[in-house]
Protein backbone atom coordinates (compact mmCIF):
# COMPACT_ATOMS: atom_id res chain seq x y z
CA UNK A 1 0.00 0.00 0.00
CA UNK A 2 3.09 2.30 0.80
CA UNK A 3 4.77 1.66 -2.65
CA UNK A 4 0.87 2.66 -4.41
CA UNK A 5 0.21 5.81 -2.14
CA UNK A 6 3.94 6.93 -3.28
CA UNK A 7 2.92 6.58 -6.93
CA UNK A 8 0.15 8.36 -6.44
CA UNK A 9 1.68 11.06 -4.64
CA UNK A 10 4.15 11.16 -7.34
CA UNK A 11 1.42 11.29 -9.71
CA UNK A 12 -0.11 14.13 -8.35
CA UNK A 13 2.82 16.37 -7.68
CA UNK A 14 4.07 15.93 -11.00
CA UNK A 15 0.55 17.47 -12.09
CA UNK A 16 0.63 20.07 -9.82
CA UNK A 17 4.42 20.77 -10.59
CA UNK A 18 3.43 21.24 -14.49
CA UNK A 19 0.36 23.39 -13.58
CA UNK A 20 2.36 25.46 -11.64
CA UNK A 21 4.99 25.89 -14.05
CA UNK A 22 3.10 26.71 -17.27
CA UNK A 23 2.31 30.04 -15.81
CA UNK A 24 5.38 30.83 -14.32
CA UNK A 25 7.13 30.54 -17.72
CA UNK A 26 4.18 32.03 -19.26
CA UNK A 27 4.16 35.28 -16.85
CA UNK A 28 8.39 35.43 -17.25
CA UNK A 29 7.62 35.24 -20.91
CA UNK A 30 5.79 38.48 -20.87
Amino acid sequence: MNMFRSYDFQRAGALVDRALNLPAVDIESS
